[in-house]
């Protein structure tokens, strides 16, 4: 079937052929075409789960298949969102072991990105809590992927963006809670040294993430610090159910309207009100803590008609401190406020693939796209290469081929692990291609 979509950025819409299996049986008609690629809720900023021929929509791959109650293992199919899992897991007392900022993604993408959270200086990323996947090969093989077997297969998978098949079934653990509070604490820093300094002086709570105001030239680098711990405190949670959520449809004319004036306001008053509340305690729920911005189904209306890009790296701890200051003269410079920058801390892992995190500080900055703004990226890429840094793939939509070679050379090892296994012939996203993988 011919369809429009686009990715969660928005920045452009794509006719393609779209094809939505409702079992294994349809599901291996699917692959049978020239070439296809797999794709979840669609929450990947860019084109990294779009291709012209057949973009395969999993959704309908939604079963719970097994879940241990006492263990915390569970195992499902690759197309259920976490926000149909997690009011079944919360009823029991477990919650995701690592969770991004929203709950509107698949069990299959969790892999593909392996995304990290606001954890991720104490437990890692997604990786540590797979037990196994099934992966269905472009030969209509399903090989079963873990650390015990396939584990070449598993590590390239994970993070690899869907380029290695279709991801069917998972198996991971879970986080044991005893409620579905949090306790909070609030934190502004007046720089962005200070912001450095408070993650390695408050480690020990479970969750931290930084709110950074890039738009106010005069006090650039202001911040406010969200720590969360969960309460200690035992509660049956029954019933869990979650904020309403809206479409706002007039976000789309207010548009014009979110510029770097509005910015600089927005950010003065958020960081007023929280440094009114300096070191405060409050309790917050899952949902308000981990998934504010899924109040609004469509907020990302509201960067325009040209959509939304964002730039999210990671850089090595050492070096952070001094390639964050090029990077801010950068946007000094552009006179180009992002509209919103997330700050967090990353924890050592041993990279076996292409996944994102590394040791060091990973920024997330968010844009209405424009070709200045596609400008800025490009001298972003130049100073992430500098300092050895890398970039996330998920929110990735303007690196060009030379320059993601340049910035992490396993992307080469990747494409000849596919061209040894001839699976890059039929399995391509629109991202890849423009990396090179034909």
């Amino acid at each position: 079937m011919k369809k429009k979509i686009s990715s969660w950025g928005q920045k452009n819409k794509f006719l393609v052929n779209l094809s939505s299996p409702q079992d294994y049986k349809q599901l291996l008609k699917s692959i049978k075409s020239p070439s296809f690629i797999a794709r979840g809720n669609g929450r990947s900023y860019g084109d990294s789960s779009i291709n012209y021929k057949n973009t395969i929509n999993m959704l309908n791959f939604k079963k719970i298949n097994s879940f241990d109650i006492e263990k915390g293992l569970i195992t499902v199919e690759a197309g259920i969102l976490m926000r149909d899992l997690l009011p079944i897991i919360l009823e029991h007392n477990w919650f995701l072991p690592v969770t991004p900022g929203t709950k509107n993604v698949s069990a299959g993408g969790l892999i593909a990105s392996n995304v990290h959270g606001k954890n991720h200086h104490k437990v890692g990323s997604f990786h540590n809590f797979i037990k196994w996947f099934n992966l269905l090969l472009p030969n209509g093989k399903i090989v079963k992927c873990s650390r015990q077997s396939n584990y070449k297969l598993f590590f390239w998978t994970i993070g690899g963006m869907g380029m290695t098949g279709i991801i069917t079934t998972v198996a991971f653990s879970l986080k044991r809670i005893n409620c579905d509070k949090l306790l909070t604490k609030t934190i502004t820093f007046n720089n962005i040294e200070e912001t450095i300094r408070s993650f390695d002086k408050y480690q020990d709570w479970d969750y931290s993430v930084a709110w950074v105001d890039l738009a106010n030239k005069k006090k650039i680098g202001k911040s406010v610090l969200i720590l969360a711990n969960h309460i200690k405190k035992k509660t049956k949670i029954e019933n869990y159910t979650f904020n309403k959520t809206s479409n706002l449809f007039f976000l789309t004319f207010l548009s014009p309207f979110f510029n770097n004036v509005f910015i600089k306001i927005f950010n003065s008053i958020y960081f007023f009100l929280n440094s009114s509340k300096r070191q405060k305690q409050e309790i917050m729920s899952i949902d308000n803590y981990f998934y504010p911005l899924d109040k609004i189904n469509n907020w990302n209306d509201i960067y325009g008609k040209n959509g939304l890009v964002q730039y999210q790296f990671v850089l090595p701890e050492k070096k952070f401190k001094t390639a964050i200051y090029e990077i801010l003269d950068l946007i000094n410079n552009s006179k180009i406020a992002p509209k919103l920058v997330v700050l967090k801390k990353m924890a050592n892992e041993t990279r076996k693939g292409i996944s994102f995190p590394m040791r060091g500080y990973t920024m997330a900055l968010d844009f209405s796209y424009s070709n200045n703004v596609s400008q800025l990226f490009k001298s972003f890429d130049s100073i992430i290469m500098k300092y050895k840094g890398r970039i996330y793939l998920t929110k990735d939509y303007l690196i060009d081929k030379e320059s993601i070679y340049k910035m992490d050379p396993a992307m080469l090892k990747f494409k000849k692990f596919l061209k040894n296994k001839s699976y890059y012939l039929k399995i391509n996203s629109l991202q890849f291609k423009r990396f090179g993988f034909k």
